[in-house]
């Protein structure tokens, strides 16, 4: 999958917002709720060439705990 190209800022922020989006999902689920957004394979994929991205400009980020 092909990353826009985007500065380290914004890879960082992009990628923050799904772990958090990922943490609502936790929190859903939690509560009683199955419909969950995010947590999901093609999520997953598109986390995966983010962080291969950020691995290779030595990034530091907090991994994503899926469901």
């Amino acid at each position: 999958m092909s990353l826009p190209v985007l500065c380290d800022e914004s890879l960082l922020r992009f990628y923050e917002n799904i772990r958090k989006q990922t943490d609502a999902d936790l929190e859903s689920m939690r509560r009683g709720y199955r419909h969950l957004f995010v947590n999901n394979d093609s999520s997953k994929r598109y986390v995966a060439s983010l962080c291969e991205e950020m691995n290779r400009r030595r990034l530091h980020y907090a991994p994503i705990a899926w469901l």
